[in-house]
């Protein structure tokens, strides 16, 4: 499992370190082939309330396209839940897709063709 946490503006703690990689457990489980997975993490604070204060942006390498999701919310861990549940989806949207594709081309006699989607 190859994470990297990266950030600018505070100090990467053991417990956001060990939060990211629980969450990002779970894309490497979703059956698509990954690289890496790189987490850039973001905390600007204008406001007192203000409710993007904190960003995390996740960059998943696969073979083909790279997929870059980007969340803001409140909270720090909350950003990170939601880049996560996003980029779960975006896996499963994928492969499905990827699927799709191979039954099409085997319904119509194509699949000695490998296909580099």
């Amino acid at each position: 499992m190859n994470v990297i946490i990266q950030s600018n503006s505070l100090p990467v703690s053991e417990a956001i370190r060990n939060f990211c990689q629980k969450h990002c457990r779970k894309l490497f489980s979703k059956g698509a082939q990954i690289d890496k997975i790189t987490i850039f993490l973001d905390k600007v604070v204008r406001k007192k309330n203000d409710s993007k204060a904190a960003s995390a942006k996740l960059h998943i390498s696969t073979p083909g396209k790279d997929i870059v999701i980007k969340r803001q919310a409140h909270d720090l861990y909350n950003a990170i839940v939601d880049v996560a549940n996003r980029a779960q989806r975006t896996l499963i949207k994928k492969n499905k897709k990827k699927r799709m594709r191979r039954k099409k081309n085997r319904d119509i006699g194509l699949d000695w063709i490998e296909w580099a989607y």
